[in-house]
């Protein structure tokens, strides 16, 4: 058997009352939607901020790593120039050490050999001194001795005239 009209219309009309509050039920399900979509872009315009910072600190942070690998290259770098300068220096001041101590051996060599001709220079004028010394201490000797003898000749003559007068 059929439906009756009556059970059809109950029918639709228990099927318009469920559409009526599905319908409601859809509006709801279509107002959360929305509102989900209207987060998803602010999630997806959040994210795409963050990935920027993200993206921005990563090429912050490489370029930051080649500035400190630079640097540390440029420290080695004048590390190295300071470590030749030194080296420099240091074999330079061993030469000219070297150099003066050698200008001051052979200063003192030539010192040493004029003191030698001064030595001998000084023993020469002393060995002349002393001869002249001589020399003159003989004619004083012999200047007294002539004296002496002049004056006992003298002596001697008085009383010889004396002895006649």
């Amino acid at each position: 058997m059929p439906p009756s009209e009556s059970e059809l219309n109950t029918k639709v009309a228990l099927l318009e009352q469920n559409v009526n509050s599905l319908s409601g039920l859809f509006e709801r399900l279509d107002d959360a939607i929305d509102k989900m979509g209207e987060v998803s872009n602010s999630i997806n315009q959040l994210l795409a901020v963050h990935e920027e910072r993200i993206s921005a600190t990563a090429t912050d942070t490489g370029e930051l790593f080649q500035l400190v690998e630079k640097r540390r290259q440029e420290q080695d770098a004048m590390e190295k120039e300071l470590h030749s300068r030194i080296t420099t220096q240091g074999r330079e001041v061993k030469e000219e050490l070297r150099d003066d101590y050698k200008r001051l051996v052979d200063s003192l060599g030539e010192i040493k050999s004029m003191l030698r001709v001064a030595v001998k220079e000084n023993q020469q004028a002393q060995g002349e001194l002393e001869t002249r010394l001589k020399a003159v201490e003989r004619r004083q000797w012999i200047s007294v001795g002539a004296a002496m003898a002049g004056g006992f000749i003298i002596g001697t003559f008085l009383e010889i005239l004396s002895f006649f007068s």
